[in-house]
């Protein structure tokens, strides 16, 4: 099991680099929301280092068994391939997916080919703690053969009609200018971290990761569809799992969280029948990670977010504090019941599941 103290992780600001043994200076806000402008380090073993293994696959099943994009590497092609799933990616993210043993160098060399190529554009964006962060995100080009990749690629996938569902027929390609705060980008950089922590964690196996926005259609038959900020299709045991991800940042009213979120994932999970025509599966889970930038009071959020959601069918939702999710996300991090004290400390709280 995952030592459950916080020194085995570190913070690592983009901008200027620091070593990577650094102790964080505030263990228990780092846990709540600090996904911003972290990066999880390596594995630490009495105080030693782990070495990280060469990688031989991509992190998701369904890239990697894409073909090679034109005038691309195996690499190069898994790499904009992650991108077109999460919309856009940081640096930090990417090394974290593909690039786990390289130096940063040799990422950003192959970005810049990429971008000559015309795969990839960069985009500078102000930094949380001042500089700028850079990001890469798809081209058109890179989001109508990708797409179109992952759709041949997964068709005879049993999930496959939640892909089917999800995948436009085209979809705009980014228009961000450098420099440029979009109110948007923690809430995505956020998110993004969670999938990569997920995708890279020891023991999981994803058939499916993306973190689009407005990934479905407003409407299928007479549902209302939620917008989930994620969608995960996991193997467990040979089944095929679906994960729908909420990640609540505590700056919106409970009520919309009602009604955006509860009331359409719990009408359509009523609809067995429905569910598997549109997703391929009957059932499906409801994943929140909760923060509260707002406040700096995540447990008294997350227990009036699991309030709300007692309306819903049993165990169809799920909830966590995002650093949890973000730090340990093959452990017992999922309350079942209300949180009993206010501690944001993982190893405070008993009864939790995975």
């Amino acid at each position: 099991m995952t030592d459950r103290t916080a020194d085995a992780f570190s913070a690592r600001p983009i901008d200027p680099p620091v070593s990577s043994n650094q102790k964080i200076e505030n263990v228990d806000r780092w846990l709540v929301d600090g996904t911003l402008g972290v990066t999880q380090p390596g594995a630490v073993r009495d105080g030693v280092r782990m070495a990280t293994p060469p990688l031989t696959h991509a992190p998701l099943v369904a890239i990697n068994r894409l073909p090679n994009l034109p005038g691309t590497t195996q690499r190069d092609t898994w790499l904009v391939a992650m991108v077109v799933l999460l919309r856009l990616a940081s640096y930090d993210q990417l090394r974290r997916l593909l690039f786990p043993s390289r130096d940063g160098s040799v990422l950003r060399r192959r970005g810049l080919r990429l971008e000559e190529r015309g795969w990839l554009r960069r985009w500078d964006s102000p930094a949380p703690r001042g500089g700028l962060l850079r990001y890469v995100h798809p081209t058109p080009k890179a989001l109508r053969l990708v797409l179109a990749n992952l759709a041949a690629c997964t068709e005879t996938e049993p999930w496959a009609p939640i892909v089917r569902t999800m995948l436009p027929r085209s979809r705009r390609p980014l228009a961000l200018t450098s420099g440029d705060m979009r109110k948007w980008l923690p809430h995505q950089r956020e998110v993004n971290h969670v999938i990569t922590t997920i995708a890279t964690a020891s023991g999981r196996r994803l058939l499916w990761a993306s973190t689009w926005d407005c990934p479905l259609p407003k409407r299928f038959g007479i549902f209302s569809l939620p917008q989930p900020d994620y969608v995960l299709v996991e193997d467990r045991g040979g089944v095929p799992s679906l994960v729908f991800g909420e990640h609540d940042r505590g700056t919106e009213p409970v009520e919309r969280f009602v009604a955006r979120k509860v009331e359409p994932y719990a009408t359509l999970a009523a609809f067995p029948e429905a569910c598997e025509s549109m997703l391929g599966v009957r059932t499906f889970e409801v994943h929140v990670s909760v923060i509260d930038v707002e406040s700096n009071a995540p447990i008294e959020r997350l227990r009036l977010l699991q309030s709300a959601a007692t309306s819903a069918p049993p165990c169809l939702f799920r909830f966590t504090l995002g650093g949890w999710l973000f730090s340990y996300p093959g452990e017992k991090i999922w309350f079942t019941d209300p949180p009993e004290i206010a501690s944001m400390r993982w190893q405070d709280h008993d009864g939790l599941t995975h």
